[in-house]
């Protein structure tokens, strides 16, 4: 009986082993559940549910703009930041047009009719040299003073902007005589400016006869507006001087002139303000009453 119990239970553990074997492999074999299947939505079905999706976005306010439209925006807030400027600075730009005005009435002798036209271009004439200011300057300021860049001229603007819509006012002679006095005033503006910087470099250099006339010529010769923007700044010239280039002083002069020229100290892109001269006053009481009347229309409008 002992020994038929020892012989069966090692023939019990071997079934208990085998048994468990079978019992793993069985749970080896058994089919676990599927993961959920992923259903994409069609090509016609995307398109369907973007523009609902976009709809969502932007209720929730969360719509990017496109880079596009972002730029037509940016573009927009420049255009109207321009006009802001440029409208400040239309006050000021006035009084150089009433400058104007009294130039070009008593140089072509305007009739009544004509005084008036030339009063209401002269509004528009001032917007538009008014915005080209701003813009100059905002040009300048994107691509930095770069030397030998001119500040932009406030009265050359205006001037500039009323001979291009003048055509249609004046007639063929007084054309002409507008045309020869500008000629006539340009010439002599820049000669009072080369006899007020060679007396100047005179008094600095202590110039010999031939070398004033020397510097006159070079001077002459190669002549920039900017070199006499404003006629303020011949009063002060000893301590704003235009920067001249060497090249057109510089050979005239000996070696201790040369020294004494080096030291002066040169001014590029000084802006002298808006005046147009001395003595210019805007709204006098004795004005042409077309001046008032323009000025009156246009301020209508822009507040409309």
């Amino acid at each position: 009986m002992s020994r038929l119990r020892d012989l069966l239970v090692p023939i019990g553990v071997a079934c208990a082993v085998s048994g468990s074997s079978f019992v793993l492999g069985q749970a080896q074999d058994v089919a676990l559940p599927p993961p959920p299947a992923v259903v994409l939505p069609r090509p016609a079905e995307r398109r369907k549910e973007e523009p609902a999706k976009a709809s969502a976005a932007k209720q929730e306010g969360r719509v990017e703009a496109k880079p596009a439209a972002k730029a037509k925006v940016a573009v927009m807030k420049g255009v109207v930041v321009q006009d802001e400027q440029a409208a400040l600075y239309v006050q000021q730009f006035r009084p150089m047009f009433r400058a104007e005005y009294y130039f070009i009435r008593n140089t072509c002798g305007l009739n009544t009719d004509q005084r008036k036209q030339l009063a209401r271009l002269g509004e528009t004439a001032v917007k538009a040299a008014a915005r080209q200011f701003v813009e100059a300057q905002q040009k300048m300021m994107r691509g930095g003073r770069r030397s030998g860049t001119d500040y932009p001229d406030p009265r050359k603007l205006v001037e500039q902007e009323l001979t291009r819509v003048m055509s249609s006012l004046l007639s063929h002679d007084q054309e002409s005589r507008y045309k020869a006095e500008l000629e006539k005033r340009a010439a002599s503006r820049k000669q009072v400016v080369i006899d007020n910087l060679v007396a100047k470099l005179d008094g600095d250099l202590v110039l010999t006869s031939e070398q004033r006339t020397r510097l006159v010529e070079a001077l002459s010769a190669n002549w920039k507006d900017a070199w006499g923007q404003s006629l303020e700044m011949l009063m002060n010239i000893d301590s704003f001087f235009p920067n001249i280039p060497d090249q057109v002083v510089a050979p005239i002069l000996t070696d201790n002139q040369k020294e004494v020229w080096r030291r002066i100290p040169k001014n590029s892109n000084v802006f002298w303000g808006f005046s147009f001269g001395v003595g210019i006053v805007e709204n006098d009481p004795l004005d042409d009453p077309e001046l008032a009347e323009a000025r009156q229309e246009a301020e209508a409008r822009d507040k409309k």
